[in-house]
């Protein structure tokens, strides 16, 4: 029995099409923030073919190396139609080539022309399609790179290049891309790589002499043999049958609604985003790291500023405490062992003296670890060691735990911590900050409704 299959035409709305075998959906540039998930379809088809301004698109992550691998490792087909250089907007870093987000990255002819050799291997349905073809505006010389995973060492990923037309150099002009899996066979030769399996594959075919809407059924029907029935020609578009325009008017209504129910639920989604930024303390490391705790310290009163220079320190905290003014600076460290090194503390040591000498006071140590960040925080051991917690007491450093440090925030947000509890008990602690020194306030949990 043929499975369903579902197939996305990203960049014209021509075709939308449902039936027991096949659904067929279609996309303008614009309507891109309606796509939920590219890997939820069998064949996507990208619509460069009326040379679109992409400039203030919305682009975002939705089509990444990741996601054209994963949908070829699925059996996944995915047709570039035009120009696959066509510029795409990739957030802060502004526009690049379409075609990097497949994670082939190409070398490219300089100039366009008209001269278009098939090759004899060509399939007839590819065949007739370039057959239509009298002029080429790309044209690829080589594949610079490809980004793949690492399957191990006996197997291995590879795409196989088809070259469907060429022009006079040689170049290709219309290509194909077929995944393959390959694996390391011992023979009289030694060991070497032989052909495993086939999976999906990503072609880049050129703009031919067909309409644009005529261009796309020949794909769906040839390539991809869908049924399409008599499709709507533009005349017929502009007539209208009684009851219709009302129909209309209901329509567009409720397109505003549901318009302005998907931007209410984009914006609750990014407020849970942000309230569930907390719980990155107890699973991440690095920038990303420094970046969470800095913002917690921030939530519990304090004025958390970060050197202008790198190296320098993860951060200053200042935080007055019934008119006293306490001062710390910081070191973040995340690791996924189950204990952490005195380098840390070395460090530290030297960021409490370049702040004595730069300011002229006395800044305490204060030390924010994560640790054996794979495992759930409730299985984590004791990451201090007897020799670290001696040094930490002896160059007056307050050590606490990421782990601890969520428990704090979310006490204080609950209301059962009070933030000068917690910043008196911390800069009080010489070796590792004991949550039990702050006792409790007893006070009933916010209301959450």
């Amino acid at each position: 029995m043929n499975r369903f299959r579902k197939i996305l035409i990203l960049g014209s709305n021509y075709f939308n099409i449902c039936s027991d075998k096949v659904s067929v959906e279609s996309l303008r540039w614009k309507d891109l923030k309606k796509l939920r998930n590219i890997e939820d379809y069998d064949s996507v088809i990208f619509d460069f073919l009326e040379s679109p301004d992409l400039s203030g698109l919305e682009a975002g992550s939705f089509f990444t190396p990741q996601h054209c691998w994963r949908m070829m490792a699925a059996g996944g087909e995915i047709l570039i139609l035009g120009d696959p250089r066509t510029p795409m907007p990739t957030g802060d870093l502004g526009a690049k080539p379409f075609s990097l987000r497949t994670g082939l990255s190409f070398k490219w002819g300089s100039a366009p022309g008209t001269i278009i050799s098939i090759a004899s291997s060509v399939a007839a349905p590819m065949h007739r399609y370039l057959d239509t073809v009298r002029e080429w505006e790309w044209a690829i010389t080589g594949l610079e790179q490809s980004s793949l995973p690492n399957i191990g060492e006996e197997l291995r990923w590879r795409y196989e290049t088809m070259k469907l037309a060429a022009n006079r150099l040689g170049d290709a002009i219309a290509v194909s891309f077929q995944l393959i899996l390959e694996e390391q066979r011992f023979s009289g030769y030694g060991m070497q790589w032989v052909h495993r399996a086939d999976y999906g594959s990503l072609t880049l075919l050129p703009r031919s002499t067909m309409r644009h809407e005529e261009t796309l059924q020949y794909i769906l029907q040839e390539f991809m043999s869908v049924c399409i029935a008599e499709h709507e020609p533009t005349w017929a578009a502009t007539m209208e049958v009684p009851g219709e325009h009302a129909l209309i008017e209901r329509i567009s209504s409720q397109e505003e609604i549901l318009n302005s129910s998907m931007k209410a639920l984009g914006e609750l989604r990014e407020e849970r985003n942000a309230m569930r930024r907390v719980i990155r303390l107890l699973y991440d490391g690095g920038e990303e790291l420094e970046k969470v705790v800095r913002t917690s310290l921030a939530e519990l009163g304090a004025v958390v500023t970060v050197p202008d220079e790198k190296g320098k320190a993860d951060g200053f905290v200042s935080v007055d405490v019934e008119g006293k003014n306490y001062r710390g600076v910081l070191e973040i460290k995340g690791v996924k062992g189950d204990s952490f090194s005195q380098d840390g503390l070395k460090q530290l040591s030297g960021w409490m003296h370049d702040a004595v000498e730069t300011y002229g006071i006395e800044y305490k140590g204060i030390f924010v670890g994560n640790f054996q960040t794979k495992t759930p925080p409730f299985e984590r051991g004791n990451p201090f060691s007897d020799n670290w917690t001696k040094t930490a007491q002896i160059r007056k450093i307050a050590a606490v735990t990421t782990q601890n440090l969520y428990d704090a925030l979310i006490s204080f947000k609950q209301g059962t911590l009070r933030k000068d509890d917690f910043w008196r008990s911390l800069f009080a602690t010489d070796g590792i900050w004991d949550p039990a020194s702050i006792a409790p306030l007893g006070l009933p949990p916010v209301p959450t409704h």
